[in-house]
């Protein structure tokens, strides 16, 4: 079992609102230097908090849920 980052939660806690595209992400994120987002995306896809829609939106998984 993993822990979620820092900035792993940052993205966790925004799809908990709704599915959003890896743009509407990173502008909700913006704060973030842009490899910084990557690496946190990127980490919450291995770890299997999230997951790519048919539509190309990023979700949560139930294991993400259980992250925030």
């Amino acid at each position: 079992m993993y822990n979620a980052t820092k900035t792993e939660t940052e993205i966790l806690i925004q799809l908990k609102k709704n599915p959003l595209q890896k743009e509407q992400l990173a502008l909700a994120l913006k704060n973030l230097p842009p490899s910084q987002f990557q690496n946190a995306l990127e980490g919450c896809l291995a770890k299997k908090y999230i997951t790519l829609t048919e539509d190309k939106k990023y979700a949560l998984t139930p294991e993400g849920k259980n992250q925030v």
